[in-house]
C-alpha cells in the first residue's frame, strides 16, 4: 500500500499559473497545467434571473451537465447557513 510521509509534501506551496480575460463581458481564468487531456471546469452562474417557479429544475440541469463528464455541485445559498 502507498504511504505519504511528511518529508514528501513540500515545504512551498506551488503556485498555479493563471491567466485571467474577458469573454464577451465573462471573467475568464485559464490555468495551463497538464491534465493528459483531461478538461476540467469550473463554473458559476447567476441564478437571479432564473424564476422561482423553476429552481427546483436547477438540480436536473446540474445532472445534465455532469453527463458531459463533469462534476455540477448544485448549492442553493440558504445551504450555507444551516
Amino acid at each position: 500500500m502507498p504511504s505519504l510521509h511528511l518529508a514528501d509534501i513540500p515545504k512551498q506551496a506551488s503556485t498555479v499559473p493563471t491567466a485571467v480575460a474577458d469573454e464577451a463581458g465573462v471573467s475568464v481564468l485559464r490555468h495551463e497545467l497538464f491534465t493528459n487531456d483531461v478538461l476540467y471546469l469550473e463554473a458559476a452562474l447567476d441564478l437571479r434571473p432564473v424564476p422561482p417557479s423553476l429552481l427546483h429544475l436547477v438540480p436536473l440541469f446540474c445532472r445534465c451537465a455532469r453527463n458531459f463528464a463533469g462534476v455540477c455541485r448544485f448549492r442553493r445559498p440558504w445551504d450555507a447557513f444551516s
